[in-house]
């Protein structure tokens, strides 16, 4: 694990899931407004057309993976800083999909793999 508060850690720190009932494009939205719009992305399969959610800048890096029929999808990755500071990450980012009405969750471990924060929404 890299100790700059600059650089992403070398794995995830932060486990979740979240709930698309209604497309990716309300998740997409949401977090675009939390990054930028330049930062984050949709990608659909040309095999089996599965979307997923992508989204990275200098202090996040996520990408989502499907599961039954679209509707839930896991969210892992990482966040550069403290745990402290990833968990405050994770706090502005329930608050953003909180304020969307997009049901999630999220666990966040630190460099020992043990639990240090844990939400659900």
């Amino acid at each position: 694990m890299k100790k700059n508060n600059e650089l992403l850690p070398c794995g995830n720190r932060v486990y979740g899931s979240f709930a698309a009932p209604d497309g990716m494009q309300p998740v997409l939205e949401t977090v675009q407004n939390m990054i930028g719009n330049e930062n984050a992305y949709i990608y659909v399969s040309g095999y089996n057309g599965a979307s997923t959610l992508h989204f990275s800048n200098q202090k996040c890096d996520f990408e989502s993976t499907p599961l039954d029929e679209g509707i839930q999808h896991l969210l892992n990755g990482g966040v550069a800083g403290s745990v402290l500071e990833v968990i405050e990450f994770v706090k502005e980012l329930s608050h953003h999909l909180s304020d969307a009405r997009i049901e999630h969750s999220f666990e966040v471990y630190d460099e020992s793999e043990e639990l240090r924060f844990e939400i659900s929404k």
